[in-house]
């Protein structure tokens, strides 16, 4: 049997690392609006009083908007890895 050097097949690169910012960008902004509707969706169902739906709702949109500012950010953080 043949040894695999395990060490070398784990280190290579399958993209570059603008490309991997650029698809996790893309991620956090498409994943933001389908966060949102299903923890709406969610709330909606399951909130029994107007106080846990207002947490929940409050919740949902911080959570979106956090995705949000990741987003922004990552290419960002890429620049900075580069200098």
């Amino acid at each position: 049997m043949s040894s695999l050097n395990w060490k070398r097949i784990l280190e290579r690169h399958v993209a570059t690392d603008q490309r991997v910012a650029t698809m996790a960008q893309l991620a956090c902004f498409v994943f933001a609006p389908g966060v949102m509707i299903l923890a709406l969706r969610g709330t909606v169902r399951f909130g029994r009083t107007p106080g846990e739906i207002f947490l929940g709702v409050l919740a949902s949109a911080v959570l979106a908007l956090l995705l949000v500012i990741l987003g922004l950010l990552m290419p960002l953080a890429h620049k900075r890895i580069e200098q």
